[in-house]
């Protein structure tokens, strides 16, 4: 239910309840089958209203939760680099891909995602038109959609990041 509520939500105090019946879900329920379902969701909302260190926080939970499937984390793991970026802690972004870049046992469907992200993260320090070619490029090889519609997504986030 509160996950329903967190999809349904609408205005600043409907997204404030959800998430707040999303956390009180998590509180009540930490090793339930609908955690990492709960916990996803909440950390989006979060992310999405600006509250990056909520965001965070259960982002990074969700991601050393014991029983949790591979796939939740790989998912908390590429959104923490994404609210690193959207923070603007490049540095801290930096530092989640090098990890991710350093763990053989990390799915090369996430390595791509935070190679993506790489050149993001690059970029919103770097040349703006360098990393451009290099995101259309990176967005030109891959056979992905998702990964594809992650790069224009980092894309639009390093022009955000420009001022541009």
């Amino acid at each position: 239910m509160a996950n329903l509520r967190g999809l349904a939500a609408d205005t600043d105090e409907e997204v404030k309840a959800a998430a707040k019946s999303l956390a009180d879900f998590i509180a009540a329920h930490p090793e339930s089958w609908e955690y990492p379902h709960a916990a996803r969701q909440l950390g989006r909302l979060q992310a999405d209203t600006g509250d990056y260190p909520g965001a965070t926080k259960t982002f990074e939970a969700l991601e050393k939760a014991p029983n949790v499937p591979a796939e939740f984390k790989h998912e908390a793991t590429a959104a923490l680099i994404d609210i690193a970026f959207q923070s603007e802690q490049y540095a801290v972004g930096k530092t989640r891909v090098e990890a991710v870049a350093k763990n053989p046992s990390a799915p090369a469907a996430l390595k791509a995602r935070t190679d993506m992200y790489q050149l993001g993260l690059e970029g919103a320090s770097g040349d703006l038109t360098a990393t451009v070619k290099k995101i259309e490029d990176a967005i030109a090889k891959a056979s992905d959609p998702g990964l594809k519609a992650l790069g224009y997504n980092v894309l639009g986030d390093v022009y955000q990041a420009k001022g541009k």
